[in-house]
């Protein structure tokens, strides 16, 4: 009888202990589920209400002819927005979208700081074609449409004959049009200010207008660079004894041809 009460007791007191390392445990796991809610919530807090996570200041640089106000609009980005809301590939998109941009940049400076570096498409002449005037980059994309607009100080390029009405944004891509621009490339510090025309109708007939109104058939371009300070001379000359020079042909290896008339 005895061995069976102390039995009872022993399994008795043994129960009481499972019970107890029971509960214990479910106050653990419950505190701990506790705590990981308050964490999560003290996080949701401090990423949706408050400013932590916020873009703070928005810095543009690069850009003259593009208004940082449209820029900004185009790219969807503000100060207050959350950074992690921010898609650095599609907001890229959404800027180079804009006619003037070529390239852009897109980093965080710190935290909170944002910095958008664009580099513009420079104009580097107007193109006119088919009663139409465009002003367009090196590449041949058009930056304006029409003469309103355009910068007068560009030399124009003349003799193209394009398959289509151009619109801002799109690329001309015509053999003609890029050998004008070679041409244009070539003179650039040399004696591209100089000139108000390229015709590039008859493609060994190149010829320019200068600002004065004399035109030139420079033939190749190593050849005109050489022969070009003589050239100046001559027209120098014949503006002191007031005699105009209609044009000068120096598409020959042995001699320059003037054509001149008396004013």
């Amino acid at each position: 009888m005895d061995k069976i009460l102390f039995f009872s007791q022993h399994l008795k007191k043994k129960n009481q202990k499972k019970w107890q390392r029971f509960f214990t445990n479910l106050v653990r796991i419950s505190f701990l589920v506790i705590l990981i809610g308050v964490i999560f919530f003290e996080l949701y807090y401090l990423v949706t209400s408050t400013s932590y996570l916020e873009i703070k200041q928005i810095k543009v640089t690069g850009n003259k002819k593009i208004d940082s106000r449209i820029l900004l609009r185009t790219a969807n980005v503000y100060p207050g927005m959350k950074f992690y809301r921010l898609d650095k590939k599609a907001t890229m998109t959404r800027i180079k979208s804009l006619v003037w941009v070529k390239n852009v940049g897109l980093d965080f400076s710190s935290m909170r700081e944002l910095d958008i570096r664009i580099e513009e498409r420079n104009p580097e002449a107007v193109v006119f074609s088919n009663d139409y005037f465009y002003e367009v980059d090196a590449e041949g994309v058009v930056l304006v449409k029409g003469i309103k607009n355009i910068d007068e100080s560009l030399a124009i390029i003349t003799g193209l004959k394009l398959n289509h009405e151009f619109f801002e944004g799109e690329r001309i891509e015509d053999r003609k049009f890029l050998l004008a621009i070679q041409w244009i490339d070539n003179l650039k510090n040399f004696l591209l200010e100089d000139i108000s025309e390229i015709n590039v109708e008859n493609e060994i007939k190149v010829y320019f207008f200068t600002i004065n109104g004399v035109k030139i058939f420079p033939g190749e371009f190593v050849r005109f660079k050489e022969n070009y300070p003589v050239v100046k001379k001559e027209l120098e000359l014949a503006s002191k004894i007031k005699a105009n020079i209609d044009y000068i042909d120096m598409r020959y290896d042995n001699e320059i041809i003037y054509k001149s008339s008396e004013k």
